[in-house]
């Protein structure tokens, strides 16, 4: 996705997204890449609150309070990383959680 805001982003506009899981994290990146719509089998509240407030259409199959770790016992660190966040400060906080850990 980060290649894709990078390099394809800023010269494609109304774009349609089909994903599995969107919470949060997601929802702000929808912004960054010029989403129009998205369709989700699942979808989080704060998703649904950043999306509308986006103005961006969405569709989800099932609608959970957040986005949870793979074990289950926190929050999904891409949605706490995700929360309080506009679009590119959230995008830019990403970028830096990648190159950390790739060091």
């Amino acid at each position: 996705m980060v290649d894709y805001i990078e390099n394809c982003a800023p010269f494609v506009e109304g774009v349609t997204v089909y994903d599995r899981i969107v919470g949060n994290a997601a929802a702000l990146l929808l912004i960054t890449i010029n989403c129009r719509t998205v369709f989700s089998a699942l979808g989080s509240e704060n998703a649904i609150k950043t999306l509308a407030a986006a103005g961006i259409k969405y569709r989800f199959n099932e609608t959970i309070d957040c986005i949870m770790n793979d074990p289950g016992t926190d929050m999904c660190p891409m949605e706490k990383l995700s929360l309080g966040k506009a679009p590119d400060e959230f995008f830019r906080a990403l970028k830096a959680r990648i190159v950390a850990s790739s060091k």
